[in-house]
């Protein structure tokens, strides 16, 4: 096994990231590899490379039109790897010690208000009652009702629903479990979607969701399932699966809810990350004011 295929091996088993996770990383690896090897030299191995030929790296990166962001995130697994090859003491010194990120435009992502999630809500009422169409209400309706990650509500299996409880056990970031609680309207449509799964397959599959041939879901399907259905009723550019789960924090956040509570919900491990969600709360914060405040009309944000 290569230094690279022993990398791998290692986010896999030893930090428990997920198979979706390690070949995105695999795959940044390799596309560095793959270029030092075609510009320089075809015997050239990752560990053999120094900051300016990684400089012209990013510049190559650049000028084919990758954002900042994307460059970022690549040079942040390159550096990754560098760092492990140095605890295992094979690398002197690692070449992105003393690199900087490159600046990014700081974009908020908007939420979905309120209103636009119950105006989806109301568009289920002239659906068929299909198999196809229950799954795919109750994916959007999970999602947004606890806040969950893709990869995670792809995962749920049928041992993890506990209807009488009303919760869901969720295998989160790390391998890390939490039970999260599932409110009255979502425990209804999973009855009705089981009942129709068990109708509608002789030995249906052990995970929860499964596409219209019984198969486990997969993550593209996941999108474009959520995209489909959110821009009938939002002109908002993001319209992903993560977009319902910052919905879903910013809808607690606005009516009150702790950030600490929220944090569980959503399985962060710390409160910084929650915090990210804010922002949105503050904005309606500032609206509310600006509406009550007898001199609202001067208010300034």
């Amino acid at each position: 096994m290569n230094r690279f295929d022993e990398y791998i091996r290692f986010l896999a088993s030893e930090k428990k990231y997920s198979p979706h996770t390690v070949k995105a990383y695999a795959s940044d690896l390799k596309g560095a590899q793959d270029y030092f090897q075609f510009t320089i030299d075809e015997q050239l191995g990752l560990s053999d490379l120094n900051y300016p030929l990684i400089r012209n790296y990013i510049a190559y990166l650049n000028a084919q039109g990758m954002s900042a962001r994307s460059i970022n995130r690549k040079m942040s697994v390159l550096n990754g790897y560098y760092q492990y090859e140095r605890r295992n003491g094979r690398l002197h010194q690692n070449p992105l010690e003393a690199h900087k990120a490159l600046k990014t435009p700081h974009a908020i992502s908007v939420p979905f208000s309120e209103e636009e999630m119950e105006q989806l809500d109301q568009r289920w009422m002239s659906q068929d009652g299909s198999f196809a169409t229950l799954r795919n209400r109750l994916v959007i309706e999970v999602l947004y009702a606890t806040g969950m990650r893709r990869s995670e509500l792809i995962e749920l299996k049928t041992t993890d629903l506990d209807l009488e409880r009303g919760t869901l056990r969720v295998l989160g970031k790390g391998k890390k479990e939490r039970l999260v609680p599932v409110i009255e309207s979502v425990l209804v449509l999973f009855k009705q979607y089981m009942a129709l799964k068990a109708l509608q397959f002789d030995h249906p599959n052990l995970f929860i969701f499964t596409t219209d041939k019984g198969k486990k879901l997969y993550p593209e399907f996941v999108y474009r399932l959520v995209n489909s259905y959110l821009k009938e009723v939002s002109v908002k550019q993001k319209k992903s699966p993560h977009m319902l789960r910052h919905t879903f924090a910013t809808h607690l956040l606005n009516r009150g809810a702790d950030l600490n509570t929220v944090k569980e919900l959503l399985g962060h491990a710390s409160l910084a990350a929650t915090q990210v969600y804010t922002h949105s709360s503050i904005e309606e914060l500032k609206s509310v004011y600006k509406a009550s405040h007898p001199r609202g009309e001067r208010f300034s944000s």
